[in-house]
């Protein structure tokens, strides 16, 4: 069965949009799917489904999220070898893993919206569209930057959620 990675978009952010880890594997346990794992508690979820589709995938597990906690978030699902492929394309070799993160796009998005993005200075900070994906770095911190998820979301026209390096190797590990 193919193992996929599941992202939820701001969960667990303040007292906003709350979903119990626990809960919600208990959820997915009871819909058939036994051997679920999470990663934190800020919406990371690995699973094993005969679904074929990403977008299946992230159905499945918004339904289970709104019956466990009552909360309508965006999920967005990458296969473990789409994960894997993400994290291997990432342009730095030694990336920073507080500074450095990864904006998974729920669309590939346009070429015209990726060539605007990347002809734009962000100074000192970076940005690098690969596929559905975008590779950050901060110079500082992400909270002090104008390259911001709702910046990128807003320019490339698609959804998306962000997870910093650390918490992208740790999935690609869990879910391989």
């Amino acid at each position: 069965m193919p193992t996929w990675v599941c992202l939820l978009r701001g969960i667990n952010v303040g007292a906003h949009n709350r979903v119990s880890m626990p809960g919600l594997r208990d959820e997915l346990d009871g819909r058939g799917y036994p051997d679920v794992r999470t990663y934190l508690q800020s919406g990371n979820v690995v699973l094993a489904t005969r679904h074929r589709s990403e977008h299946g995938v992230a159905d499945l597990v918004h339904d289970a999220v709104v019956a466990s906690a009552d909360v309508d978030v965006p999920v967005i699902a990458r296969s473990a070898q789409d994960l894997a492929v993400a994290a291997a394309a990432h342009p730095w070799t030694d990336p920073d893993p507080t500074r450095s993160m990864v904006a998974f796009l729920a669309e590939t998005p346009g070429p015209d919206a990726v060539a605007d993005l990347h002809g734009e200075s962000f100074d000192p900070d970076w940005c690098r569209v690969v596929g559905r994906e975008v590779h950050l770095a901060y110079d500082t911190a992400s909270h002090d930057s104008r390259l911001s998820l709702t910046l990128l979301t807003r320019r490339l026209g698609v959804d998306g959620t962000v997870r910093n390096w650390r918490t992208v190797t740790a999935l690609v590990d869990l879910s391989t």
